[in-house]
């Protein structure tokens, strides 16, 4: 096994670049490989000669025109990555850092989510992502390898176009004057958020933990109402908004609330999360931009 290697699929994604990244300034050797069908490499060629220590799986495919696509798809590539794992000799076979999704926990209500909440999905993409899980936790103790799933929340920042928080931000840059008003879906709700800095040095920091396996909570144990945050945005900027629900920018019937419990990533990290301050700073970063 080369210690000081990884490889990456999705790696041209919102997580898999910044994985990418990351264990790039950390002087990993990382190796992005496609999981398309298309691509007529082998998957267990590749793994034996890198030869790496970890297998960051962040590809996914989110589909909601067609969800027999997303579950085709979502299970096939794991199913593969864990298969091309346990094919190798058990001493090579790498770590597998498996990103999970909030969206596969469904409508837990008031309480703090734990990593033991039996998920619920309300989604196709997080049913589809849940069986990812499923199968990853569940292939590692089949063939006998380490596996982590890193559960992410929401994410402030990072490169994605469709991030909610990147488009509440371009909206009101345009802003003149003293204020106006913006499109937006569903902000009565409550979720959990980090910084995307953040979620990836996490993501990073528990694949590097191999004392800790399963589902871990990737977030900051604190909920905000969407509003808030949009107001928060605007009172930075020195606006004044007036908030216009479009259904574009809604998602089904969302839950009222999703909250993690971050205990064991904070047990693993070495402290309690310091994300206020993060996300404050991000913003005035984010509309100074």
């Amino acid at each position: 096994m080369n210690s000081n290697s990884a490889v990456v699929s999705g790696a041209s994604g919102v997580i898999g670049s910044g994985v990418l990244s990351a264990l790039r300034e950390r002087g990993y050797s990382v190796l992005g490989v496609s999981l398309r069908k298309s691509d007529s490499s082998d998957l267990y060629e590749i793994l034996m000669k890198v030869k790496p220590r970890f297998f960051f799986h962040c590809a996914a495919v989110l589909s909601d025109l067609d969800p027999l696509y997303q579950y085709t798809e979502n299970t096939r590539m794991i199913a593969e990555v864990a298969a091309a794992i346990g094919r190798m000799p058990i001493g090579l076979r790498p770590r597998l850092v498996n990103i999970s999704s909030a969206a596969e926990i469904g409508d837990p209500g008031e309480r703090l989510v734990a990593e033991s909440y039996i998920c619920k999905p309300l989604s196709h993409y997080g049913l589809s992502k849940l069986c990812q899980t499923e199968i990853a936790i569940s292939s590692a103790r089949i063939y006998g390898f380490s596996c982590v799933c890193p559960r992410v929340f929401n994410i402030i920042g990072g490169p994605s176009e469709k991030n909610l928080f990147n488009q509440w931000i371009e909206q009101i840059k345009k802003i003149e004057g003293a204020g106006a008003a913006i499109q937006v879906g569903h902000i009565d709700i409550k979720r959990d958020f980090l910084v995307y800095d953040q979620v990836i040095e996490y993501i990073v920091s528990l694949a590097l933990n191999s004392q800790i396996d399963g589902v871990v909570n990737v977030c900051s144990g604190e909920g905000i109402v969407l509003n808030d945050l949009l107001e928060r945005i605007a009172v930075v900027r020195g606006v004044v908004i007036s908030p216009v629900f479009n259904p574009i920018f809604a998602k089904g019937n969302p839950a009222l609330s999703v909250v993690g419990d971050p205990a064991i990533l904070e047990a693993a990290v070495g402290g309690a999360l310091n994300f206020r301050r993060a996300i404050e700073e991000h913003i005035s970063r984010a509309l100074l931009s």
